[in-house]
């Protein structure tokens, strides 16, 4: 049977925050022209959901919508598995409550589902309405993994008109903000594993069904808007959730940030906390910061970050001119973005008195976290990191990241100083 026959069954696991499950429905019903089945999972909220939600439901979806309410809050995972039970599609889409739909969001996934290279799960590009002072971001194109195993999300912060949206990459795992899997598939390989508290599942999952010979990959054409972390105490486990994955799943993870970057004339650096960001080669980016150097207009450096937004030494030179024509919001606004690029001390440093003027507090302690981070980090413990990642990425054989690492430790003392001043030199 085409999938475009196939009754598709979205699942919303929700826990208050009404106003932003009131959205998503609204623009779940006006942006699907396709008939759908839609399961709102109840996490016991204590707002106006229990009160609001069956009935707008009910208006917009009639007897295809079902309102499951729970008498605790189960989380993320077993609310996501309570949705899939209850499903009667054969295709499932789980959809955080914080996204609004937009036009024609459902055919290219569905499309994409039936053609080469056949993939047992997609998911949309998911866009930041507006980052940073600017619209239409990308907040998800795939996850990747880092030389140390941690997942990021592929060019995030990019613009949403920027080339690397225009290509399908397989991936190794995908959000479970967005996500449209067949449920046979889904229920066969486990569900969601409610190990899990309020993420990593979503990553797990992802691994598992890459590990089995599965093909993950997102679908640029269909497009939703992602507010992001809304769920009141997401984080709140987010240590015990990286445990919990890397008891369960380190051994499918592979290393694969560098590989995707190098695909798209992208390299990598490190930070001199050792995290990973893209730069440019080492030719590219010479000729960026002479036009950097050259630039005698905001307009000019802003249009010079939306062509190749990891060109880093435009983003001090952007804020700096917004100050000094006292625009002090553009200014923290550029730093912000150019932090969540790069996240360099020197960058924290310089935007955290920026945002505080601005009275932006969720920025402020962005900046703050980091500082601090430096400021009681041990660096002995660090320049230990970078000695194992140098050997681990040699033993692996991968050569870009390897010279990352001992890029690193030739500059050690470089890297030293960003450290607190309990940071003893290393031995």
């Amino acid at each position: 049977m085409p999938m475009s026959t196939c009754t598709v069954s979205v699942i919303i696991p929700v826990f208050n925050k009404w106003e932003l499950t009131e959205a998503c429905l609204q623009s779940l019903a006006l942006q699907t022209k396709q008939p759908i089945e839609v399961i709102v999972v109840d996490n016991c909220s204590e707002d106006m959901t229990p009160h609001a939600c069956p009935a707008l439901g009910a208006a917009l979806f009639g007897k295809n919508f079902v309102y499951l309410r729970q008498n605790k809050n189960c989380n993320f995972a077993p609310a996501c598995n309570i949705g899939a039970r209850a499903a009667t599609g054969t295709l499932l889409f789980f959809l955080n409550n914080d996204t609004v739909l937009l036009a024609d969001w459902l055919p290219p996934l569905l499309a994409a589902l039936e053609a080469p290279p056949y993939p047992s799960m997609v998911a949309p590009l998911l866009l930041y309405p507006r980052f940073a002072g600017r619209p239409e971001r990308i907040q998800h194109l795939g996850l990747v993994f880092e030389p140390q195993l941690y997942p990021a999300h592929l060019y995030e912060g990019f613009p949403a008109a920027h080339p690397v949206c225009k290509k399908v990459r397989r991936y190794q795992a995908l959000t479970g903000a967005a996500l449209l899997i067949p449920k046979r598939i889904f229920i066969e390989s486990g569900l969601f594993d409610e190990d899990f508290i309020n993420g990593g599942e979503d990553v797990e999952l992802g691994l598992r069904l890459s590990a089995a010979g599965h093909i993950l990959t997102c679908v640029p054409e269909a497009r939703i808007y992602h507010l992001a972390s809304q769920t009141p105490g997401i984080h709140a486990h987010a240590a015990q959730n990286a445990v919990t994955l890397k008891e369960k799943a380190m051994q499918f993870i592979t290393p694969d940030m560098h590989f995707f970057a190098e695909k798209d004339g992208y390299t990598l650096g490190l930070t001199p906390g050792l995290k990973v960001y893209l730069d440019l080669p080492a030719r590219r980016k010479e000729i960026i910061q002479k036009r950097v150097a050259a630039a005698r207009s905001a307009q000019e450096l802003e249009a010079l970050i939306e062509s190749e937004p990891v060109c880093h030494a435009a983003y001090p030179a952007l804020a700096a001119l917004y100050h000094n024509e006292g625009n002090i919001r553009a200014a923290a606004d550029t730093l912000y973005l150019a932090l969540r690029l790069r996240s360099h001390p020197e960058l924290a440093q310089a935007l955290a008195p920026l945002a505080a003027a601005v009275g932006d507090k969720g920025m402020l302690a962005h900046a703050e976290r980091l500082c601090i981070w430096y400021n009681t980090k041990d660096f002995a413990e660090i320049h230990e990191s970078a000695t194992f990642m140098r050997g681990f990425t040699q033993q692996l054989g991968m050569t870009a990241p390897c010279t990352l690492y001992e890029h690193w430790l030739h500059h050690t003392d470089a890297m030293r100083r960003f450290f607190g001043p309990h940071a003893a030199p290393h031995g």
